[in-house]
């Protein structure tokens, strides 16, 4: 941006940057509200889930820098390499909220976090699919921009 030039045109050349924006929004209010869930049906923590939600925040926290990325270079070179960065990150977040919720469910130590009514309708092949099913809406966002 530069004040010599009429600011019109030169917002509307950085439209990937409002793009980016609100997928990186988006995303970040979609993991929001599955968290929201989970936490909605756990009864206690303990040290070791603490430390999972704090790496899971850590991440949650990092994905506007590689969508931003994808906006500053989504039309060159550096498309595939900041795509790669995205599904990564992306990736990443599927496997700490699956260990989040893992924890919960099973525990360490057998220590279940779960309250007694989750811990009845609980099932593996719930938690699998869960997982699955994040696993391809993150390469399913990153093949699309590579």
């Amino acid at each position: 941006m530069t004040e010599t030039r009429p600011l019109g045109p030169q917002l509307l050349e950085i439209w990937t940057s409002y793009v980016a924006y609100a997928i990186s929004f988006m995303t970040i209010g979609i993991i929001w509200i599955n968290h929201h869930t989970v936490m909605h049906q756990i009864s206690h923590v303990d040290r070791t889930f603490l430390t999972l939600s704090v790496l899971f925040l850590m991440v949650i926290a990092f994905i506007p820098f590689p969508t931003r990325l994808l906006a500053l270079y989504i039309r060159s070179d550096g498309a595939e390499a900041a795509a790669l960065a995205y599904g990564i990150t992306l990736t990443l977040t599927a496997i700490l909220f699956n260990a989040i919720w893992r924890y919960a469910a099973w525990g360490g130590r057998h220590r279940r976090l779960l309250r007694a009514r989750e811990l009845a309708v609980r099932s593996a092949g719930v938690t699998y699919e869960c997982f699955c099913r994040k696993a391809r809406v993150v390469w399913l966002k990153a093949a699309t921009f590579s």
